[in-house]
């Protein structure tokens, strides 16, 4: 049986990777790294306005769905029981919060995710609150939820957003 042998002088040098080649290495990692970074944010931001634009939709429908509730003598509630007026940009308040959730009554208008309930009230994926904006349309004696048109835009992080995913220009 034979010992192993051992290189030495040139061979020696030749046998391991050289400063450059380590360097290349390391320049392909850290652009991969980057690359699956910034794909990783944007999945993020994307989710982030899918769940907005879903509560907003879900926000409206809840609020039409309070107004067309009568209560126990048989009268429609008004905008004003909710703490909404009209024509003019509200927040979504903790007492309006409380009504939708069912947290203040027996009936959920609205299952908001536990991380857009604040003590002020709702917020959305980025942390701002929402707001809303309810026109009335064709004012009448008795309120009908047909009657109004309720608009919860998505500010997102940099710019407003419609609740169908468009935007309308700078966040107020």
């Amino acid at each position: 049986m034979r010992a192993p042998r051992h290189r030495s002088g040139r061979a020696a040098l030749r046998a391991g990777f050289t400063l450059i080649e380590l360097l290349v290495v390391i320049v392909i990692i850290a652009i991969l790294t980057g690359s699956f970074g910034v794909s990783f944010l944007s999945a993020q931001e994307t989710a982030r306005i899918t769940r907005a634009t879903a509560e907003s939709r879900e926000l409206g429908n809840a609020i039409r769905l309070y107004l067309m509730e009568p209560d126990a003598n048989g009268d429609l509630p008004s905008l004003s029981d909710l703490g909404l007026g009209t024509g003019e940009r509200s927040d979504i308040s903790s007492a309006t919060t409380r009504i939708l959730t069912g947290e203040s009554g027996d009936k959920v208008y609205f299952q908001a995710a536990e991380d857009a309930l604040w003590d002020n009230g709702l917020v959305d994926p980025w942390g701002n609150p929402y707001y809303i904006t309810v026109r009335e349309i064709q004012p009448n004696a008795q309120p009908d939820p047909e009657d109004y048109e309720i608009v919860v835009p998505i500010q997102g992080r940099h710019r407003a957003l419609e609740p169908n995913g468009g935007s309308s220009g700078a966040a107020p």
